[in-house]
């Protein structure tokens, strides 16, 4: 039965996440690359870079379940306190130095930052079903059942496969819990946006893994995981550098300045032959 109280609109970029991005009256600038038709658009936190039941799964007999959301929202709740410290001490100037439990928390965040976005859940199914029913078929015969991914109905593989993909975040340990925090901080008159996929990550060619990680935690802090701590005040072509690499990534982008919006969009109003409006 359904029961209006269900949180049914699941931001997978947090609410409190795209407050930071906003200008002095609370507005975002929003582009769509899927619907450049559509332009630059005004919008608020509350309405964006969401998807109805994005989080939800379905249990045995098919009926919704909140685990993953309402976890996600415990992790969500506790990052809030942290990264609201952090911009505050780093808009001082000063490094946020964060206690061993603030830092495990923060690692768990940036972690379900990096692996619950639309774009991360494309690429999921692409690269990780043959796995993942790999791995139904050992887990089975390890507790010694007959049955095998091939004996199930297609609708329940696609329930098993789905759920994965939505636990995936919190069933899995960050590979970036290791690193040390840092903070990049933007030039006065720059600022960062934010993408549907947020996490901007650079692997090592030499090694496997990944060697930094960026998230921005509002238009004016990027945290950065590395190998050492610093704060860094980030040039201005490298701050620019840095939103194409995330307009590139994401196929959502939101900031506070529509004129930023607009010219990271014009490539895709061009190659439809549209006009800013």
């Amino acid at each position: 039965m359904s029961n209006s109280s269900e949180p049914r609109r699941h931001h997978y970029v947090p609410k409190f996440l795209l407050e930071h991005f906003t200008d002095d009256d609370g507005r975002l600038y929003v582009f769509n690359k899927q619907h450049p038709e559509q332009g630059v658009f005004e919008s608020s936190p509350r309405n964006v870079l969401l998807e109805r039941d994005f989080n939800t799964t379905l249990d045995l007999n098919r009926e919704r379940d909140h685990s993953v959301e309402n976890e996600f929202s415990i992790i969500e709740g506790l990052a809030s306190q942290i990264i609201t410290k952090v911009i505050h001490t780093s808009r001082a100037d000063n490094f946020p130095n964060l206690t061993p439990d603030e830092k495990s928390n923060l690692d768990r965040f940036m972690h379900i930052m990096c692996s619950r976005s639309p774009e991360f859940r494309t690429d999921f199914k692409r690269y990780w079903e043959k796995s993942l029913i790999e791995r139904y078929d050992q887990r089975s015969e390890e507790e010694g059942s007959p049955h095998r991914w091939n004996d199930l109905p297609e609708e329940e593989q696609e329930r098993h496969l789905d759920n994965a993909l939505k636990e995936f975040p919190l069933t899995t340990h960050s590979p970036i819990s290791d690193k040390k925090i840092c903070i990049a901080k933007v030039p006065t008159r720059k600022s960062f946006i934010i993408g549907s996929d947020p996490v901007i990550l650079t692997r090592n060619a030499m090694v496997e893994g990944i060697e930094e990680a960026w998230l921005p935690v509002s238009h004016d802090i990027s945290v950065v995981y590395r190998s050492e701590s610093r704060f860094d005040y980030m040039p201005e072509e490298e701050v620019r550098l840095f939103n194409e690499t995330m307009l590139e990534k994401s196929q959502i982008i939101a900031g506070r300045s529509r004129p930023l919006i607009e010219s990271l969009s014009r490539p895709y109003w061009k190659r439809k032959g549209l006009r800013l409006r």
